[in-house]
């Protein structure tokens, strides 16, 4: 008995998805609901996978399906898994499987099918295909007609391919993990969805991070996630003969750029940032008359934004100036999904990393001073100075003005709470790296004086800044804390958790051993034990944002966390994350 599936050239570019299928009842049994019929309920376009490539159905897996439900439970077990990878993704041809599923994004495709189908009594059929070349003849992509032999002797199986799974978990879980909120409303939804069906640079690029993000339940996938990356980057690289948009090399430049470490928690990706900031600057013009502008103009500042404090490689030659001062006010406040905060204060913490990173890379270089070198730390401390005023001066983000989100994940509070962290993290940065400027402004600890400084009646001693900034580092992580764990913004805390944890120091005082010899060593009192408290749900929260997110870059900024403890509790007071992220390469998107 045999299927004929009639497939075109490039039917994604002609703008029909949907093939005329010929099947037969023992082939495959979808059952609609009650309450829908077959010709009324919306299919979802399996994703592409190569003419040439023949599966063998009976190896593979036993699909359940839900009783008076057409949709399919996609297993991705280990026999599976082991057969999937083989297939390599063409773009020139699509065999058509349709499951049920709403993913909620731009103009979905539907496959209509003509006439509804037979009902069968067994849903537990085996079918296989046939691996001889001569069983059936087979016409490719000039005549689009692929014929199919079954063996009606066993029952047929219920598959999904690879593809398929990867393109659903990416609509359904891997944009909510990304980005701050999700809702129809979010841009990063609204362009994958319209192009990744029409796009093969996009379609690789989502494959790759649906495969990166299963990878720590799935080893096999890290595999495809590499592979699929790969692909992507063929298309960037101009390998693969297919007309790319502006649009759409931008956003596969930006997705995985931000989506490197996944793979590799090294992989800082600086050559696409800058690739991806010379595009932006060159077709800045031609863009801003659309929709959509604002959107990759604010993904390159949050870009910026986590890379300025870990690499100057790629980055300061082609960003813009710092942007000190005010913003322009916009019409609405929309919060960018890659960054939850406002436009402002991103460009604000942009400039923070820059600087710092630029002076702390020179002192673990210097050997000697020289009058360059004078002149090179006077200027920073002006700068320094100048962002500490701009952050004085920032109003927080006005949740009332915001456009409404439509995320019950995400309330409007939680925005203005992580706007908050932010700026009082770069506060902090700026006192640390320039302790002058807190020297200035010194009075003892009040967390509702931290943006109202008032001179300073005399000097403080090292140890009064040191407990001043380890309160704020304190109160900072109050504030996360008061943010439900199920909150996606945690998706931005890891840098929050990673620039705090130079602060969370004991205060020490020396144990003379019998042997004649001092350590230090922490008294246990109520300041050490709020330390204790604040680094063990530094920790906890990231070991569970590890089975949320990637893996392997949660991993990386623990330990670059624990490094930083190991330090202080040695006695090392001047220990800073910066330094010990670039010397030991333990820097990290962390975003």
């Amino acid at each position: 008995m045999t299927a004929i599936v009639q497939t075109a050239t490039d039917p994604i570019l002609a703008g029909n998805i949907s093939a005329p299928v010929e099947m037969t009842a023992d082939m495959v049994e979808l059952r609609p609901t009650r309450e829908e019929s077959w010709e009324s309920r919306p299919l979802q376009l399996a994703d592409p996978f190569p003419i040439d490539y023949e599966w063998n159905l009976g190896d593979i897996m036993e699909p359940t399906i839900l009783e008076g439900s057409p949709t399919l439970l996609i297993q991705l077990d280990e026999v599976n898994l082991a057969q999937f990878p083989h297939a390599e993704p063409s773009w020139n041809a699509t065999c058509q499987l349709g499951i049920e599923g709403d993913y909620s994004y731009g103009a979905r495709n539907q496959i209509q099918r003509d006439g509804q189908p037979e009902t069968t009594t067994s849903s537990h059929r085996r079918s296989s295909i046939c691996h001889s070349p001569a069983d059936e003849p087979t016409h490719r992509p000039d005549g689009a007609v692929r014929r199919i032999s079954h063996n009606t002797e066993t029952p047929p199986k219920e598959v999904i391919n690879l593809s398929s799974a990867l393109s659903d978990h990416f609509f359904r879980e891997v944009i909510a993990l990304y980005c701050t909120w999700d809702s129809d409303s979010n841009d990063m939804r609204i362009l994958t969805g319209n192009m990744w069906q029409s796009s093969g640079i996009i379609y690789h690029t989502i494959q790759s991070m649906a495969a990166s993000c299963l990878a720590k339940n799935f080893p096999h996938l890290a595999a495809v996630a590499k592979r699929e990356r790969s692909h992507a980057v063929d298309y960037l690289n101009g390998r693969v003969n297919a007309a790319v948009s502006k649009k759409e090399r931008l956003l596969s430049l930006m997705l995985l750029g931000h989506t490197a470490s996944w793979i590799d928690p090294h992989d800082l990706a600086q050559d696409q940032f800058r690739d991806a900031q010379i595009m932006t600057n060159s077709i800045a013009s031609e863009m801003q008359k659309g929709s959509n502008w604002a959107f990759f103009e604010q993904s390159m500042d949050h870009w910026s934004m986590l890379l300025a404090f870990l690499t100057d490689k790629g980055v300061d030659s082609v960003m813009p100036p710092p942007s000190i001062g005010p913003e322009q006010p916009t019409q609405s406040q929309m919060p960018h999904p890659f960054s939850g905060i406002s436009h402002q204060l991103v460009k604000l913490v942009t400039d923070t990393g820059r600087l710092i990173f630029r002076t702390r890379k020179r002192l673990l270089t210097l050997k000697y001073m020289t009058e360059t070198d004078m002149d090179a730390f006077q200027d920073g401390l002006r700068e320094a100075r100048s962002i500490e005023r701009s952050l004085f001066a920032y109003v927080p983000m006005d949740v009332s003005c915001m456009v409404g989100l439509c995320d019950p994940s995400t309330t409007l509070n939680h925005f203005q709470q992580m706007d908050q962290a932010f700026q009082y993290t770069a506060l902090l940065q700026i006192y640390r790296v320039f302790p002058d400027l807190l020297a200035e402004r010194y009075q003892p600890w009040n967390k509702y004086e931290i943006l109202l400084p008032q001179a300073a009646h005399e000097k403080p001693t090292r140890q009064e800044m040191d407990i001043w900034l380890t309160k704020l580092a304190m109160h900072i992580l109050s504030i996360l804390q008061e943010i439900p764990f199920e909150s996606p913004t945690r998706c931005i805390q890891p840098f929050i958790f990673a620039a705090v944890s130079g602060e969370l120091k004991y205060t020490q005082h020396l144990v003379h051993l019998s042997d004649g010899v001092s350590v230090p060593f922490p008294p246990i009192d109520h300041a050490s034990i709020e330390v204790a408290r604040a680094r063990q749900f530094t920790l906890s929260r990231l070991s569970a944002y590890g089975n949320i997110l990637t893996v392997g870059k949660v991993q990386q900024i623990c330990q670059l966390l624990n490094c930083v403890w190991d330090a202080l509790d040695a006695g090392d007071g001047d220990v800073y994350w910066v330094d010990l992220a670039y010397k030991k390469q333990l820097g990290t998107m962390m975003g």
